[in-house]
């Protein structure tokens, strides 16, 4: 059996994930992905993160503002992700 040994930047790049992290081709077509290791500190930061979720939006207001992101971006062009999370904060606000 082949096997692909990751190099020591890889493996801390999967190491420091709190998510899945997705494996590609060099034309970024995702193959696989590594989960992560339940590790205490995986468990610990799972449970910090659910203890003070983020803000809640209803699939109305993030459909609304996905709707406007589109018109922004015929109207503007193409536009960098700053500027699309710019945009995106205020017309979910």
């Amino acid at each position: 059996m082949k096997n692909i040994v990751l190099t020591n930047e890889q493996m801390s790049i999967q190491r420091q994930s709190m998510s899945p992290v997705p494996i590609c081709d060099p034309q970024g077509i995702v193959l696989g992905t590594v989960d992560p290791k339940l590790t205490p500190e995986f468990i610990g930061e799972m449970k910090r993160r659910a203890a003070k979720p983020g803000p809640k939006y209803t699939h109305d207001q993030v459909k609304k503002g996905l709707e406007a992101l589109e018109d922004a971006w015929e109207k503007e062009g193409l536009f960098d992700v700053k500027r699309a999370r710019e945009f995106i904060g205020s017309s979910l606000g």
